[in-house]
């Protein structure tokens, strides 16, 4: 199968692929308290993920998103195939998204417009 890669996907996937390595990368080395917190957050929006460690957790988000931005800096990984794994990672703008929507706390009730902490602006 020949990979075809336009010039056109070149910025926009070295963009998102740099941000995915970043972000990747900077949560490897999470400590207690910051791996504590990742996944209070996404195990309060998925209660499944309560079952996994907040190390082990953190661990594998890191290399997802690690993952995910290689695919994406690549030119020989097809398009399709980087951009399909985009949603599938929690911390994507579609995993945002749900996690802010499903945190009761975060918007008004049956609207996906947020607020901030201090309540709804006049």
């Amino acid at each position: 199968m020949k990979v075809r890669v336009e010039a056109w996907h070149l910025p926009p996937r070295l963009l998102t692929g740099v941000y995915f390595l970043n972000t990747g990368l900077s949560k490897a080395g999470a400590d207690e308290a910051t791996a504590a917190q990742l996944h209070g957050f996404a195990s309060g929006t998925y209660p499944f993920l309560r079952k996994l460690d907040a190390r082990r957790f953190t661990r594998l988000l890191s290399a997802a998103e690690t993952a995910i931005g290689v695919a994406l800096v690549l030119p020989v990984v097809p398009p399709g195939l980087a951009g399909a794994a985009l949603p599938a990672d929690t911390g994507s703008s579609e995993g945002r998204l749900s996690s802010s929507y499903r945190a009761g706390h975060r918007h008004l009730e049956g609207h996906l417009v947020g607020w901030n902490r201090s309540g709804p602006s006049d």
